[in-house]
């Protein structure tokens, strides 16, 4: 496996509930973990995965993620190109490019749904508060991009199975729903 220079790991970009975004590089973004290496039995296995899974299906909406380790200690983290943009927010369904492709991705993601897979987290810690999807970025040329692809199931779970599928079920879930049906309307 490939391994990242922590000498190209600058300025953290942003803190997410489970990972922190530095710069790295010229071109691209480092994804560290905390939470995630910490709760996951095989992080690595979970991240394959998860990125193998969502490739098949959304192809070309998932933004190219490598999964590397520190040269170190062996923590893994994943790389990806820096993607200027923001958030899908229900601004961005006034351009009809953009509906179109949201409403692709739907169904391509409900497709892996029906074919037995759990639905993606889309909201991300962006999306708690606000009526958007954090997980998904519209890039500056209008491209919708999916930078974290985590499906919401227990796979590789050391513990708290019951919680997070409460969490799931009860939050994740209905919230989402919730976004996806205002972001259409």
């Amino acid at each position: 496996m490939e391994t990242y220079d922590p000498a190209k790991v600058g300025p953290r970009i942003s803190w997410g509930r489970s990972h922190s975004v530095y710069h790295y590089g010229d071109s691209e973004v480092i994804r560290i973990p905390r939470i995630e290496a910490w709760v996951l039995r095989d992080l690595k296995g979970r991240l394959e995965r998860d990125m193998l899974v969502c490739k098949r299906y959304l192809g070309e909406y998932m933004l190219d993620t490598r999964i590397v380790r520190h040269p170190d200690n062996g923590a893994i983290a994943t790389i990806q190109p820096y993607a200027a943009g923001h958030y899908l927010s229900k601004e961005d369904m006034r351009d009809m490019e953009i509906k179109r492709q949201f409403k692709d991705f739907l169904a391509r993601l409900d497709l892996m749904i029906r074919d037995g897979h759990e639905t993606i987290d889309l909201m991300g810690q962006g999306g708690v508060l606000q009526r958007k999807l954090s997980n998904i970025m519209v890039l500056d040329d209008k491209k919708l991009r999916l930078f974290d692809a985590v499906i919401a199931d227990t796979f590789g779970l050391r513990f708290g199975h019951w919680l997070f599928n409460f969490g799931k079920k009860y939050l994740l879930l209905r919230r989402q729903n919730s976004t996806i049906q205002y972001l259409l309307a």
